[in-house]
C-alpha cells in the first residue's frame, strides 16, 4: 500500500531542516520520532512526498533541485464562498459575504507590501466575527471588529488606518 508523507511548511522549519531531509529522501527511509521506529519504503511503494512551503525564507538549492514545483494561486472569490460556506456554516450567508468583500478589500491593500491576510486568517476572522454575534461591519477597513484575526502586523494596521480605505455598501449591512 503506497503511502503519502506531508511535510507541511517546510519553510517554517528551523533553517537546516530541508538539508537534513535530503539524506532520508533519498534512501526513503524515515524514523517517527515519537516512536523511534524507522521505516523503509520498499522500491515499488516509495512513498508521495508533499511538502509545502508559504515562500517565506528562501529553501536551499540542493534541496529544491529535487522538488517538482506547482504554484497554487490564491483562490477566486467564488472558490473562497465557497470555502467559507463549508468552514463557517454557522456565520449568516450576509455575514459571510459582507466579511468577503471587506477582506478582498484588506488583502488588495496590504498584497503590495507582500503580506496579505491568508485563507486561514479569513476563516479565523468570520468565526470571530459569528462567535461575538457582530450583525454589522463597518465601511472602514480600520475600524472593522476583530481586526486583529485578519491583520497581524503593526505597520499593516497602521497602513489601513492611514489609507482611510472606504469599502462599497454590501448587501445592506
Amino acid at each position: 500500500l503506497q503511502r503519502v508523507v506531508l511535510i507541511d511548511e517546510v519553510d517554517k522549519a528551523p533553517p537546516d531542516l530541508p538539508n537534513d531531509l535530503l539524506d532520508p529522501l533519498d534512501r526513503m527511509e524515515f524514523q517517527v520520532a515519537e516512536t523511534g521506529a524507522w521505516h523503509r519504503a520498499p522500491k515499488a511503494l516509495r512513498p508521495v512526498v508533499i511538502i509545502t512551503s508559504n515562500q517565506d525564507r528562501q529553501l536551499p538549492q540542493a534541496f529544491l533541485r529535487r522538488c517538482v514545483y506547482h504554484h497554487i494561486d490564491f483562490p477566486k472569490e467564488p472558490e473562497l464562498k465557497r470555502i467559507l460556506s463549508a468552514h463557517c456554516q454557522q456565520a449568516e450567508d450576509r455575514l459571510r459575504q459582507v466579511a468577503l468583500q471587506r477582506f478582498l478589500a484588506v488583502r488588495a491593500l496590504l498584497e503590495a507590501e507582500g503580506k496579505p491576510p491568508s485563507l486561514g486568517e479569513l476563516i479565523t476572522w468570520v468565526s470571530a466575527l459569528h462567535g461575538e454575534g457582530v450583525r454589522e461591519l463597518p465601511e472602514e477597513l480600520w475600524t472593522l471588529p476583530s481586526l486583529g484575526a485578519l491583520v497581524k502586523r503593526k505597520e499593516d494596521h497602521a497602513r489601513l488606518g492611514a489609507q482611510r480605505l472606504q469599502c462599497g455598501r454590501v448587501g445592506g449591512i
